[in-house]
């Protein structure tokens, strides 16, 4: 064979393997990926108001003394004698619950200025107790904080208006976040020329809430003069949700 044909036949060879490739590669990209899906994802969210069924009261007794045994002796009458006095006034076992208890010693200086030659300080001891008190009357919050201070609780740690039945207002929230999601994915595939064939998956991304707080130091201004009611705010319960639907 010639050294031309050679060349010609090379040529062919070379030519039938680029168009062979070229139809490979051809077929592939109008194919795409197979068993990709059509998705559209989305969030939904929702917030609903409740008012607050219950309040938590966290009071404290806190004494102070030169001795550990005076300062353990003072806050044991003084708590005794707080849960007598919320006693009498209806409150029932169930409704009070001893807190954390603590008992600690400090250096506290004996005298404005140092003297030479002489100890100025002096070891005393701090006990700490605290109750925590469940009321189903809120209006009655005011009226328990001034009973238990006139019997000897010198703190008010916390005041919180909460829900009994909390689950039940996180599933209405999820509900309507989830209501959110399909009309939020309906719109997109609307806007997109298409209609949403079914759900694909939902997970639940948050549901909760946060208790109503009010001010201790607003407590504490109340208390200098004749506390007025102390009245809740609404509790805000919070839901959001991720779904995916195909189209």
């Amino acid at each position: 064979m010639s050294r031309g044909k050679l060349v010609v036949l090379a040529a062919v060879a070379v030519l039938m393997v680029v168009i062979f490739c070229l139809a490979g590669a051809s077929a592939a990209s109008t194919e795409g990926p197979v068993g990709q899906e059509k998705v559209i994802r989305v969030f939904g969210e929702a917030e609903i108001t409740a008012s607050p069924d219950v309040a938590r009261i966290v009071l404290g007794v806190e004494t102070r003394s030169e001795t550990a045994e005076e300062a353990v002796s003072e806050n044991a009458r003084l708590m005794d004698g707080v849960i007598e006095a919320l006693k009498a006034m209806g409150l029932e076992e169930e409704q009070l619950e001893t807190g954390h208890y603590r008992l600690h010693s400090y250096q506290e200086r004996q005298r404005p200025e140092p003297t030479e030659g002489r100890d100025d300080y002096i070891t005393a001891y701090r006990a700490s107790n605290s109750i925590t008190i469940t009321l189903y009357d809120l209006e009655a919050s005011g009226t328990v904080i001034d009973t238990a201070v006139k019997a000897g609780a010198n703190q008010v740690q916390s005041v919180s208006f909460d829900l009994k039945d909390a689950e039940s207002f996180k599933l209405q929230a999820l509900k309507k976040a989830t209501a959110q999601a399909r009309r939020k994915a309906e719109a997109v595939a609307a806007g997109a020329g298409v209609s949403i064939k079914e759900v694909k998956s939902i997970t639940e991304d948050a549901a909760g809430y946060t208790p109503y707080r009010v001010r201790t130091d607003d407590i504490a201004a109340m208390e200098a003069d004749h506390p007025t009611p102390i009245l809740p705010g609404d509790v805000q319960v919070r839901a959001r949700v991720g779904a995916e639907y195909s189209f």
